[in-house]
Order: structure tokens, then C-alpha cells, then sequence
């Protein structure tokens, strides 16, 4: 349900970032971390509620996954986890244990305007 809270601030920032003589707001480009727990199609739901009427209404709000991180305690190996698939414990190059390295993203990386 934080989708809602995001969405808001997605909004806001928009609106308070593009100059005044923008006419709409035609994508919204996000840079989202695997891990992040927001759901694109609870988001898209929320922002078209929210934008509707204005500038922002029918925006496209276009999502880039940024992967975690599993690398392993043993020899170091680093994979790449995209929070969809299962996550593996253990390295599969020599079974060691794998730590988890992540950061929380969820930035807003470019507005297209007309």
C-alpha cells in the first residue's frame, strides 16, 4: 500500500521540478532497486489516480530494475539478483555462502515534458 505515498511524491517532485511553461508530462523515467518492495502495477494505478487533470495525467512512468548484489564470502564471486528469481544461498562457483548487498533505489532519473 506504499505505492499510494509514492506515487504522491513521485507527483510532487514532478510538478515542482518542471518549468511553469510545461504543457504535459509525457514520461517519467525511474531507476528502481530489486529490492525495493514497489509494485509497477500498484504504482502506475496510484499515479494515474493522482495525476488525473493535470500536467502529469497519462504520464508513463517507465521502470529500470537495478539488481542486488549476492557476493560470495568464499572466493568473492559476485551474481546479480533481480528479486524475481530465487535467491541463492550459496555460490555456485565453490558453494561458499553468499551475502546479500543492496542498496534501497528508487530515484527519479529523467522527466520528458512537451
Amino acid at each position: 500500500m506504499h505505492e499510494a505515498t509514492v506515487a504522491e511524491a513521485i507527483l510532487g517532485l514532478v510538478l515542482k521540478s518542471i518549468p511553469p511553461e510545461t504543457l504535459l508530462v509525457k514520461k517519467i523515467n525511474l531507476v528502481v532497486g530489486a529490492l525495493s518492495g514497489i509494485e509497477k502495477e500498484s504504482l502506475d494505478l496510484y499515479f494515474a489516480e493522482l495525476s488525473k487533470g493535470g500536467k502529469a495525467a497519462g504520464a508513463e512512468l517507465n521502470f529500470s530494475i537495478k539488481p542486488a548484489k549476492l557476493v560470495c564470502t568464499v572466493c568473492g564471486k559476485v551474481n546479480l539478483f533481480n528479486g524475481r528469481e530465487k535467491l541463492q544461498e550459496k555460490c555456485l562457483s565453490c558453494g561458499g555462502l553468499n551475502k546479500l548487498e543492496t542498496e534501497k533505489l528508487f530515484y527519479i532519473d529523467h522527466v520528458e515534458v512537451i
